[in-house]
């Protein structure tokens, strides 16, 4: 019944240089949560002068702080809020001899909190010492949907061996941001600083074996990255809908910790708290012309001496087949009437970065809308910019994506390793798009995620295929190097075959942008596939609520049943297979993403006749029997016209029709 419900502890003056370092950020209070509030449900700590007495806001109100409820929300475990400075209502305050908490602040929300050790944390850590301690009595506790399942099922595919021209010697080049800051053993200032206190789930961090500070978010599987302000969300927490269920009076809460003790790297781990995904490099081709000056340079000709570029491809590289506008990047294939160069009857484009943009980890992703046809062999892909273990391909390629024109609805990821040329080896997955549906329909992010010795590759933010130094053991892993993109749209070759009569020219792959972000800017996760009338499915992007704005949409017949507006929904589903998008905006980080998992439905059967509808011939029935209009033909369950209509007769027992 409290619109600004709110508990007051009493404390001791508290020593100005606290209050400094929490206004400043150099301090932060932590909190232990136990709740059944909504994630994006935030909660305030209030410092005051309780001598103010009954003075009207913000008249003894030193500063306040805000956290979030993280995504999920914190009903099924113990999560540890970071507070963040939010203003200092009274500029002229500095007295603070009370604490106000106040949990939902401005709404008349019924929730349930249980919560411990209210502390601060920072260089010179003062732990205020709370009189006393609520009792919370019942909490509601949670029953497992369906969990996402993570990463579609990848299958494995043989990628023929492209076989590029020869890689020129080391190229000079000045660091990159990652490689100026740099470390020796321990990273420097006490945890968390910089840019690092926005970081989730850290749990260890400390310097990369090539001296760059890094953050791992687990001890199990470490995730190291360059640089101060990138994280990495390796494994999303399953999060759960609520049922109420009673605790007992008393029920025990996790041991008090104490007061803390200042430390380089205290144990607290922030949950709610999120960083925009930086863009490191990115060309959106805005212009009206190729970037050739800091960023792409043309690949022209057919490759010889390695003619047909080591594929039998038919196609002569050449600039004028490469265009900027209205915001895209187009590369035409396109049939000359003509021979051009050495006698080749089909013309394209084909551009790199090598010297210009050169990157050693980071989330690579480009949207691109590919050509279609037998014989066309798009691709965006990388290699090495220095061949340090040997050439091609020892010392590696990376294809992000690939497809071939047989095969409108697949997307390949690959990597070429080993030994040398013919001896090579590759490894690969595949993702479908759902039947009937091709990459030539629309725009499809196409991603890697490169870091110390992990790949892995998504499609429309949904991971399909991944691989580490031990999935090509004994080879060696070469994948730790600067590697430069390349995009190209090749006619013919051993893999996709020749253009047919079939095969309609000019052919184009439109380019939205490249990008390289130092973290993944979102994953979705969830089944791919599910029984006919699946109930309370799960999705869920991995960032957080706070700052983003999620628009969900389902497959015809399918129903969200909550979370619409959130990073997560649960789903009930039809019978009717279709994709899962997810639009994602957010104007603190300047994003708008749209994500989408294709979900094929397998009821096990399918259609083989009909036996009875509403132009059936009806011998007899014992009730009222007529033909009559759908009271709801909107409806994607049954969408006909006419139905049947019977009104059953009430004095017999085995009514029949």
């Amino acid at each position: 019944a409290e619109l600004y419900d709110s508990i007051q502890y009493s404390l001791n003056p508290w020593d100005v240089s606290l209050l400094d370092g929490l206004v400043s950020g150099e301090k932060r209070f932590y909190v232990d949560l136990l709740a059944d509030a909504e994630a994006g449900t935030n909660i305030i700590i209030q410092l005051e002068n309780k001598n103010a007495g009954s003075q009207s806001y913000p008249v003894g109100r030193h500063s306040r702080y805000e956290a979030i409820i993280p995504a999920g929300g914190s009903i099924d475990k113990w999560q540890t809020l970071a507070f963040k400075f939010l203003d200092r209502p009274d500029e002229n305050e500095t007295v603070v001899n009370q604490i106000v908490i106040l949990f939902s602040p401005g709404s008349y929300a019924n929730n349930v909190y249980m919560y411990d050790n209210v502390d601060v944390y920072g260089i010179s850590a003062v732990s205020p010492s709370p009189t006393s301690s609520p009792i919370v009595s019942s909490l509601p506790t949670s029953v497992p949907t369906r969990t996402p399942t993570g990463s579609p099922v990848a299958t494995t595919t043989a990628s023929p061996s492209r076989t590029p021209t020869s890689v020129s010697a080391s190229p000079t080049k000045a660091p990159s941001p990652d490689e100026e800051q740099s470390c020796s053993g321990t990273c420097p200032g006490t945890f968390p600083y910089g840019c690092a206190e926005n970081l989730v789930n850290v749990v260890k961090y400390g310097c990369t074996s090539d001296g760059h500070c890094s953050y791992h978010e687990t001890l199990e599987e470490p995730y190291p990255f360059a640089g101060f302000c990138t994280y990495k969300s390796l494994s999303p927490s399953p999060t759960f809908s609520p049922v109420a269920q009673t605790l007992p009076t008393g029920a025990p809460t996790r041991p008090p910790t104490g007061s803390p003790v200042a430390t380089a790297s205290p144990s607290r781990t922030p949950t709610n708290a999120y960083v925009c995904p930086s863009i490191r490099w990115s060309d959106e081709f805005d212009g009206n012309e190729l970037d050739t000056t800091n960023k792409w340079s043309y690949q022209v000709g057919d490759g010889c001496p390695l003619c047909g570029w080591g594929n039998n491809e038919l196609q002569w590289y050449q600039p004028d087949n490469v265009h900027v506008s209205n915001g895209e990047l187009t590369i035409d294939a396109r049939e000359e009437s003509q021979p051009v160069g050495n006698g080749k009857q089909y013309t394209s484009g084909r551009i790199r970065t090598k010297d210009q943009a050169d990157f050693k980890y980071g989330y690579f992703e480009a949207r691109i809308r590919i050509p279609i046809g037998r014989g066309l062999w798009p691709a965006f892909w990388m290699l090495p910019t220095e061949e340090l273990y040997g050439n091609w391909p020892q010392s590696g390629e990376i294809d992000i994506m690939e497809n071939v024109g047989h095969e409108p609805g697949t997307n390949h990821g690959t990597i070429h390793y080993g030994d040398a040329w013919p001896n090579n080896q590759y490894s690969g997955g595949s993702v479908d798009l759902l039947e009937g549906v091709n990459f030539a329909d629309g725009y499809h992010l196409f991603a890697v995620d490169k870091s110390e010795g992990l790949l892995i590759w998504y499609l429309d933010g949904v991971e399909f295929y991944r691989r580490t130094p031990s999935d090509i053991s004994p080879k060696q892993w070469p994948f730790d190097e600067q590697f430069h993109f390349i995009l190209n749209v090749a006619v013919g070759g051993q893999w996709p075959g020749n253009p047919d009569s079939t095969t309609e020219f000019p052919q184009t792959m439109y380019v939205d942008y490249v990008r390289v972000y130092d973290a993944s800017p979102g994953q979705l996760v969830g089944p791919q596939t599910m029984e006919s009338r699946e109930r309370n499915v799960q999705y869920q992007v991995t960032v957080p609520d706070s700052g983003y704005e999620y628009e969900w949409q389902v497959p015809p017949g399918s129903t969200i049943l909550s979370g619409q507006g959130a990073s997560l929904i649960i789903v009930d589903f039809g019978s009717v297979s279709g994709d899962v998008v997810v639009q994602m905006s957010s104007s603190s980080c300047g994003e708008h993403r749209v994500l989408k998992i294709p979900v094929r439905i397998e009821s096990g059967y399918s259609f083989e006749s009909r036996v009875v509808d509403d132009t059936s011939t009806i011998a007899t029935a014992s009730g009222t029997y007529e033909v009559s209009l759908n009271p709801l033909p909107n409806d994607e369950g049954n969408p006909s016209e006419n139905v049947v209509r019977y009104e059953r007769n009430g004095a017999e027992l085995y009514d029949s029709i």
